[in-house]
């Protein structure tokens, strides 16, 4: 992440994971299976990259801090709750 919270990623984009949305970000997480997510200033959450297993499918609502594991993301609510989305059989191999 950048002073002005812009996100610059950089390397192989063959599946968009070094195409950052545009905007402000308080934090972000990538994982090794192409993808990434950041929480933006507002709270909520985007994430880019390839969405095989719906890891980019972020759930609604605001976070406070997240974590990408290789097929699925994980974030703690605004209430403190955890949310998670991908997959969630870790079982599961990238193709």
């Amino acid at each position: 992440m950048q002073t002005d919270r812009t996100i610059r990623c950089w390397g192989a984009d063959e599946h968009g994971q070094a195409s950052p949305p545009p905007g402000e970000f308080t934090s972000v997480s990538a994982a090794l299976y192409p993808f990434a997510c950041a929480i933006r200033v507002n709270g909520t959450v985007a994430c880019w990259g390839i969405n095989n297993f719906d890891q980019l499918d972020a759930p609604e609502g605001t976070f406070t801090s997240l974590a990408s594991g290789q097929l699925h993301a994980c974030g703690i609510r605004t209430d403190r709750t955890v949310q998670c989305w991908g997959s969630g059989d870790l079982r599961t191999t990238p193709p």
